[in-house]
């Protein structure tokens, strides 16, 4: 959506109009409400065919151990969330990688994973982290 600029009077002015009790606009020429067609023409996704998301049945130790290159214990790992503290534990000395670029990668990855978990989604707990981000 980077390529969308943003009108901050028009947002102002859509906020001022929203109502949320009905999920619809209110404008001098009547009701409006925003439509699966105009979501999918204003950012471009298909809403015709197959979903953009769905369940995953995946073994999250084994895609863990692909993509971080370390395979959790029992208590460090439930469903498909690892705690925080394991990705700390193992991800703190990147300073160790000697030009391996698979391990720059994971540590990048383990980066980000903690930076999800641990500041933009953090759950109740503050110390788990789901890997359906990685």
């Amino acid at each position: 959506m980077r390529y969308l600029k943003i009108n901050a009077s028009l947002i102002s002015a859509l906020i001022e109009r929203w109502r949320p009790d009905t999920h619809t606009f209110h404008m001098r020429c009547g009701e409006y409400t925003i439509t699966l067609q105009d979501v999918s023409i204003l950012l471009g996704l298909r809403v015709d065919r197959s979903p953009l998301i769905g369940p995953i049945n995946l073994n999250w130790t084994d895609s863990c151990e692909e993509l971080l290159g370390i395979r959790p214990q029992e208590g460090e790992f439930q469903g498909s969330v690892v705690k925080l503290s394991w990705l700390t534990h193992h991800f703190t000395q990147i300073n160790n990688h000697d030009g391996n670029l698979q391990q720059v990668e994971r540590f990048t990855r383990a980066w980000i994973l903690r930076f999800f978990g641990g500041v933009l989604f953090v759950d109740k707990s503050s110390n788990k982290v789901s890997l359906r981000y990685l």
